[in-house]
């Protein structure tokens, strides 16, 4: 029992860690993290559908495609946020297996 308390507690202090060490290398070194989240990104997708405690810090390490960039650009919601004109009050969004399926959607 007491173990347990102790493992909880360490891998909160990782996981905590992890997303910082994410989150600044996203801000300092953004091509460089695009490059890992094409990778691993999958996984931080995960985390953030299982990780209700860290679920906000996991989303804003997540990265998107948009239909205002070219094929295979990646773009973060707070960076879409920040391209959106100031009339814009919703974003829509399509979830599909390609772009090319995405944008052959009614």
């Amino acid at each position: 029992p007491q173990d347990s308390r102790l493992l909880k507690k360490i891998e909160q202090v990782l996981v905590r860690r992890v997303l910082r060490f994410l989150n600044e290398k996203a801000q300092k070194e953004p091509e460089a993290y695009k490059q890992w989240f094409a990778e691993f990104g999958f996984f931080l997708k995960e985390g953030v559908c299982r990780d209700y405690s860290n679920q906000a810090e996991i989303a804003k390490l997540l990265y998107f495609e948009s239909s205002t960039m070219e094929q295979g650009e990646l773009t973060s919601l707070d960076d879409y946020v920040a391209r959106c004109t100031p009339e814009q009050n919703e974003i829509y969004y399509l979830s599909a297996p390609s772009r090319a399926l995405a944008e052959a959607s009614p």
